[in-house]
């Protein structure tokens, strides 16, 4: 009897290994991720840009987030700032929704979304302003039926 345990413990302790094994190369394989910008947006001034892109990774079991930032003049966007400008990020939310961007004034910045009744919306985070302070930042909400 207590061979047969051993064998039943040895194929379980074996199972969890390869369970272990998967899950942590699933971990490291999931630090890639692809920004691909969708919009780039001038203010009527040429002084700022408004860029709307989406970040995603993580393999089979992926993520996606989409992002509204604002930087300064007209350099190319690069979301890790390495290009030397300062950027705002002034929303991010889940890839479901893709935001509508429209310059009113040349430091004021609409975003338009669909209202927030989508079961595939779990979060969003929203700024009023960039962080500078240059751009004040209005939302427009869709309502649907």
């Amino acid at each position: 009897m207590p061979t047969i345990l051993t064998k039943l413990f040895a194929a379980l302790g074996f199972l969890t290994l390869l369970v272990l094994l998967a899950g942590a190369a699933m971990f490291l394989s999931s630090g890639d991720n692809e920004v691909v910008i969708e919009q780039s947006l001038p203010s009527p001034d040429q002084r700022h840009t408004a860029t709307i892109y989406r970040n995603s990774g993580g393999g089979a079991a992926g993520w996606c987030s989409i992002h509204v930032a604002i930087t300064y003049g007209l350099a190319p966007f690069s979301p890790t700032a390495d290009n030397g400008l300062p950027m705002d990020g002034v929303y991010s939310g889940n890839c479901g929704i893709t935001p509508q961007l429209e310059w009113s004034a040349p430091t004021v910045l609409q975003i338009t979304l669909p209202a927030f009744i989508n079961d595939d919306w779990s979060s969003a985070s929203v700024k009023g302003t960039g962080a500078s302070g240059d751009v004040a930042v209005r939302f427009v909400f869709l309502h649907t039926e």
